[in-house]
């Protein structure tokens, strides 16, 4: 890890995130074509999660999370996020900042589950071995399809903010 710490190096993304929140997030909250890939983005975060209630899925990881296992958000996923990622949820209203409620987790493993609304690809796409086991193929092909198109989304709207920052900034576009 290049000699930081976890939380130093998670303490830089978030600062980051505010810092671009403080340059940026008035004037990209009032422009129009953001906010309406934003609010595609969070339509299919609100499908995946109703997806994924609807076959326990979520259900299925507290219990795991809760047990001597432990779960799939370890400390280190943290920083796998990037500033404009926590950046992108300081837009939706998260307070980044309410983490580490499980002292072993994932810094926004909150007690509910994830604090954030815009998250990780793994965070959203990864299905331990025995939920895999569980589902259909039916259901498995309709979660993946739904969860693919949050990441899409999600990708859309990180792409927007590059090319308009870039635009913002001066920089020329090709």
């Amino acid at each position: 890890m290049n000699g930081k710490s976890l939380s130093s190096e998670l303490k830089e993304i978030i600062t980051g995130a505010k810092r671009l929140y403080a340059n940026y997030g008035k004037d990209l909250l009032s422009d129009l074509g953001f906010m309406k890939v934003l609010d595609d983005y969070e339509k299919a975060i609100e499908d995946t999660a109703r997806a994924m209630t609807s076959l326990s899925i979520w259900k299925m990881c507290a219990i795991c999370g809760n047990s001597p296992k432990g779960s799939c958000c370890a400390p280190e996923v943290a920083i796998w996020y990037d500033a404009e990622l926590v950046f992108v949820n300081l837009l939706m209203g998260c307070d980044v900042e309410k983490g580490q409620f499980y002292k072993d987790h994932c810094f926004f493993l909150g007690k509910n589950g994830c604090i954030l609304k815009a998250r990780h690809y793994y965070c959203v796409h990864y299905l331990c071995p025995e939920i895999k086991a569980i589902l259909s193929a039916a259901e498995l092909d309709m979660l993946y399809r739904t969860i693919g198109r949050e990441i899409l989304t999600g990708s859309n709207v990180l792409h927007y903010f590059e090319q308009w920052r870039k635009h913002h900034d001066g920089v020329i576009v090709a």
